[in-house]
């Protein structure tokens, strides 16, 4: 597989679910249900019609997780197909549609180094680590990157409180 490859990128539709599967699944083998990955929002990225990453996003609203409306996204690409510049496209699609959000947040499966480098460069930091919901998936740091309201995170910590 070269660089050279020619990828289309295509917003997600109703008839992506199976696609973000396979891409899951591909990258997750032990993943038990990748269909719950699926968000109807999003863009997946192809190589020769086949797909090979997928970033996909939702809005909660203040009270879900959140003191303040929170923008959260994940991008996941197939691992042959890492270092090629996909991710990198797919977090251009999602910037270009969040950037007025008050608070983005991301999760990367813990002790992945070269995603949170990723992330890190585009100026998320971590909040926590957490079991993730999803099984087979494993610990996963919270990552964030406040949007154009105070440089706080603020995310639930108990009951109604929220930290800073």
């Amino acid at each position: 597989m070269s660089r050279t490859t020619n990828y289309q990128f295509h917003k997600i539709g109703e008839d992506s679910k199976n696609d973000i599967a396979f891409i899951m699944k591909q990258s997750f083998p032990e993943c038990e249900d990748p269909y719950s990955f699926y968000h109807p929002k999003g863009y997946i990225a192809y190589a020769n019609d086949v797909p090979v990453g997928v970033a996909s996003f939702h809005t909660y609203k203040a009270g879900y997780h959140s003191c303040i409306p929170t923008f959260s996204f994940e991008i996941c690409v197939i691992p042959k197909y890492r270092h090629h510049g996909i991710g990198k496209q797919l977090y251009q699609y999602i910037a270009n549609e969040i950037k007025d959000e008050e608070q983005i947040i991301t999760t990367i499966q813990a002790g992945n180094s070269l995603t949170f480098s990723f992330f890190e460069r585009r100026g998320f930091t971590k909040a926590e680590m957490s079991r993730s919901q999803k099984p087979g998936v494993g610990n996963t740091w919270l990552l964030y990157k406040p949007g154009k309201s105070p440089r706080h995170m603020y995310y639930y910590s108990g009951e109604d409180e929220c930290w800073r």
